[in-house]
């Protein structure tokens, strides 16, 4: 089976990410998903474009779902460089 198959369903609609982008103008936010290549530039996937009030909940949503996986399973662990990339603060939470 070739390597990419099984990550996009039939029409693009489903896929595997393991890095997000996210911008935001007064009324919409642009979150850009895409796949890291050990051996060249980040595969672009796709992307969503939300209300802030739908992003609002999603982060809510997400927020409570990250959680309940942490009480199920284990804590998620964040390394120092991988938050400095993704452009949050580092240190105590």
């Amino acid at each position: 089976m070739p390597e990419d198959e099984g990550l996009k369903a039939a029409g693009g609609s489903s896929f595997y990410a393991d890095v997000v982008r996210v911008n935001y103008s007064p009324y919409t936010f642009l979150l850009e998903f895409g796949l890291v290549r050990p051996e060249g530039p980040i595969d672009e996937l796709g992307s969503v474009r939300l209300s802030p009030h739908t992003a609002a909940i999603m982060a809510r949503i997400m927020s409570s779902q990250v959680k309940k996986y942490e009480t199920d399973h284990a804590p998620i662990t964040l390394s120092e460089e991988v938050l400095r990339q993704s452009g949050l603060e580092v240190g105590p939470e």
